[in-house]
């Protein structure tokens, strides 16, 4: 899995350094501000999607194997309790004992 997040990494980079490259040759002249703004918001955009890909594939992968559903109780409720004897039932309920 770190191999291929480090392959990702470097595609990204020199996909960056090639759009500055052909930006540079073209007259654009990445040295501009607005140019600078752009390349950062391109830089978060890739970032972000590479995030997300990677906490959806651990999510699907990993996550799934490790998590046992059986256990969870979907009948409680997660309103808090309204007073302090709710509250030491509820823990107490939690704790089973």
């Amino acid at each position: 899995m770190k191999k291929n997040l480090k392959t990702l990494n470097l595609l990204l980079i020199s996909f960056i350094f090639i759009c500055q490259q052909k930006c540079y040759a073209a007259g654009i002249g990445a040295s501009s501000t607005i140019a600078k703004f752009f390349f950062a918001m391109f830089g978060v955009i890739v970032s972000s999607l590479a995030i997300f890909l990677g906490l959806k594939i651990y999510q699907k992968f990993i996550l799934k194997t490790n998590v046992k559903f059986d256990n969870i109780d979907y009948d409680k409720t997660l309103q808090s309790p309204k007073d302090f004897k709710e509250a030491v039932n509820l823990f107490l309920d939690k704790t089973n004992k």
